[in-house]
Parts: structure tokens; sequence; C-alpha cells
């Protein structure tokens, strides 16, 4: 077994391990490596993908303030699609509508990839030993990455775009003619209900749009922590998967799970609605309220899951990527997230 070295790259050879692994001196800079005990690719990957998942959860648990933006692009998000359900007002032209629903999918992706490079824009400055600013953090993200995050958010708004339009392909004629708006209709909106039928097709779609979502996530580091352009990001995101990838289905396994555990506690409410069981317009005031907290809880934990997966790649490179991801030590963002500033 060998390593090299992360600051004169010098490879170090004859590298003895016990059941724990340990640290040895780099003899050419005196650097300290460590070397980690080897262990089992599926079982370890799939450990290494749920550590990711717990990190990200006691991350929160420290900085609230991180989800912050996210929800505010919930708010964002809600808006868009209830206009979208209630306002707006279809013409007879195909054209203009699949235009004005482009546009609406745009605004979603774009407020989603705001919301995300600002809470990285944050996380870059909390581990660089700075307070969080509200003021630094917007001007990074406005003019610093924001021209970089607009070709990612119209790739991600196409796809999006497509996915919405085979749904809607799909369920032609099924659709809900009561378009009155609702507290309850908005709950339901908001949480996906659409009383289609759930398939192979629709689960299929469903698993698509997440994958192109988590991607879409794990390019945003490269683009916030490393400067690179639209591209190159997307690239090194591809990239990650295809080298790690029982990390990255572990995450993404995980975090849905997370976000179906999270909605449970209201499934209640919406079984007791389709018995028609009145139930009064403040509980559905706090419904929706909780569903933008399950879901700025959801999108946050893709986003920062798939962010210290892409800062335990950057650790991985610093040692010169010639053993497992599971050797090298794994990122904790309140200790080891300074590899941003190293790299």
């Amino acid at each position: 077994m060998h390593l090299r070295c992360p600051k004169c790259k010098q490879m170090i050879f004859d590298i003895s391990e016990d059941k724990l692994g340990r640290t040895v001196h780099c003899t050419s800079c005196r650097q300290i490596v460590r070397v980690p005990a080897k262990k089992g690719k599926l079982g370890t990957g799939f450990k290494e993908g749920w550590l990711l998942i717990k990190r990200s959860i006691d991350l929160i648990i420290k900085r609230p303030i991180l989800a912050l933006p996210i929800f505010c692009s919930w708010v964002v998000v809600a808006s868009v699609t209830l206009y979208g359900k209630y306002v707006y007002e279809s013409t007879s032209s195909v054209l203009i509508e699949c235009f004005v629903a482009f546009v609406m999918i745009f605004i979603m992706s774009l407020s989603i990839c705001i919301s995300n490079v600002f809470m990285l824009e944050f996380i870059e400055r909390m581990e660089s030993g700075k307070q969080i600013s509200l003021v630094r953090a917007t001007f990074d993200a406005v003019f610093r990455d924001l021209i970089k995050v607009i070709p990612i958010a119209i790739v991600w708004a196409f796809i999006w775009w497509v996915i919405v339009i085979i749904r809607c392909i799909k369920r032609r004629g099924d659709d809900d003619l009561d378009d009155d708006f609702s507290l309850q209709g908005a709950a339901e909106t908001l949480a996906g209900l659409d009383n289609s039928p759930t398939t192979w097709w629709t689960l299929g779609l469903s698993m698509f749009e997440k994958l192109v979502r988590m991607t879409v996530f794990l390019a945003l580091p490269a683009i916030t922590w490393e400067n690179k352009w639209p591209a190159s990001a997307i690239s090194k995101a591809i990239s990650i998967i295809k080298k790690h990838p029982i990390q990255f289905l572990t995450t993404y396994t995980l975090t849905e799970l997370a976000l179906l555990i999270m909605f449970l506690p209201i499934l209640p409410i919406f079984v007791l609605a389709k018995l028609k069981i009145a139930i009064p317009a403040i509980v559905w005031f706090f419904v929706i309220l909780y569903e933008g907290i399950a879901w700025t809880l959801g999108v946050y934990l893709e986003q920062m899951a798939v962010g210290l997966l892409y800062l335990w790649q950057m650790n991985w490179e610093r040692y010169g990527s010639t053993s497992e991801l599971e050797d090298h030590p794994k990122p904790d963002l309140l200790d080891a997230a300074l590899l941003i500033k190293n790299k």
C-alpha cells in the first residue's frame, strides 16, 4: 500500500497498517499522512453515505441559519406553483402554454440554485473562521456566482420542463376541475397530490427528476468553492458520481427516505380529507407551513450531503487519488472544510 503526500506530492511506499489505521510522516517534508484501515467496498460505501446524511443533520442543528435561504426559495416555488394553478389563465396556444410553463420552472430552478449557493457561501465563510455575513454572501452569490449558475439552472429547468410535459400528457383528462383556491387545495397541490395514480412510469420519472436535481446540487460546490464554470462544474459532478457511485446512491436513497419520514406526520390529515371529513382552515394553514419546513429540510439534506461528498472528493484528490475514497478522512464541515480554502 502507498499514498501520495498532500503537501510535497511525493509517493510514500511500504506503509503498514493495523486494524484501526495509523499516521506516518512523509520522509521528504515531514507532513503527517493518515493511513486508514482497509474496509470492504459495498458495506463501507453505504455506511459512508449514511455518515454524510448524519453530519448534514448535525450541522443544521448547530447552524440552523444555513436553511434560511432554502426556505426563502420554497416561498418562491410555492408562489409560482399556486399562481400557475389558481391565478394563471390558460390560452388556446400550445406554444404559449409551453413557454409560460418553462419560464415558471426556470424561476423555480434558479431560485433553488441561488438559495443553495447562499448556503454554500455561508459555509465557506464559516469554515474560514469568519462570521456569516448576509451582505458578503449576497455580493459573492450575485456578482461572482450568478452568471455561472444561470446556465445550469436553464439546463435543469429544461429537463424539469420536459418531465412536467410528459406527466401532463400521461394524466391528460385526470386533472381535478375544481380550480377555486382554498387552503386545502393549496396544501394538496404543494404536497404533490394531483389525484393521478402512482405507476412504475411516474415513479421512474420521479427518480430521474431527483437524479438530475442532485447532480445539479453536486455541481454547485464546484462553482462556489472552486470557481469553476458551468461546463466544468457539471463535468466534475458527473465524474464524482462515476468514481464513487455507492456513496452517491446511498445519499440519494437516504435523502428520499428522510423526506418521506418528514411527511408522515401530516399524512393522516390528507387521509381524513380524502374521506370527506371537514378540517378547519387553520389546520390547513399549519399543514402548508409544515410542508415548507419539510421541503426546506429535504433540499438542505440533498445539497449538504452531496456538498460533503464533494468535499470528500477534494480531500481524496489532495492525497493523490491513488486509493479508495473511504481510505481518506471523512469531511466534517465544522472541522475539515478548511480544504475549501486550501484547495
